[in-house]
């Protein structure tokens, strides 16, 4: 595929290379990151972690990778992106629920504000 993209450029092949090698680094940090984050969640947040949790996340990913290539493909890795995203799409309208709510109340929040500083301001001078 990379090379049907890059065929029509000058040096394609050399930039085609270039696109898999950056494409592996970005796997390998991505999966990388989520052995350590994994392994730091069951080691209840140490930092320092054993060893046998990284290779044990890391080898449940590389499994679960195979089993959804070797299932179906493309397609069922889109689905199951797709079924794991879903209760996200929740938390997004919550968000933008939440940002409304801020907006319609700024006013509120910027006359409370200010009367709290003004209190402060009045505090802070008595203790001086």
């Amino acid at each position: 595929m990379l090379g049907a993209i890059y065929g029509g450029y000058p040096l394609g092949t050399v930039m085609s290379v270039i696109a898999i090698i950056l494409l592996i680094c970005f796997f390998i940090t991505s999966a990388d990151s989520a052995v350590f984050v994994l392994a730091m969640l069951t080691s209840d947040g140490e930092r320092n972690l054993p060893d046998n949790k990284k290779i044990f996340w890391g080898i449940l990913i590389v499994l679960i990778a195979f089993a959804l290539i070797l299932s179906g493909g493309v397609a069922t890795i889109q689905m199951v992106s797709i079924v794991i995203a879903f209760p996200y799409l929740f938390i997004l309208l919550l968000c933008v629920t939440l940002v409304k709510e801020f907006r319609k109340e700024k006013g509120v929040t910027v006359y409370l504000l200010k009367k709290y500083l003004q209190l402060y301001k009045i505090h802070d001078t008595m203790q001086s």
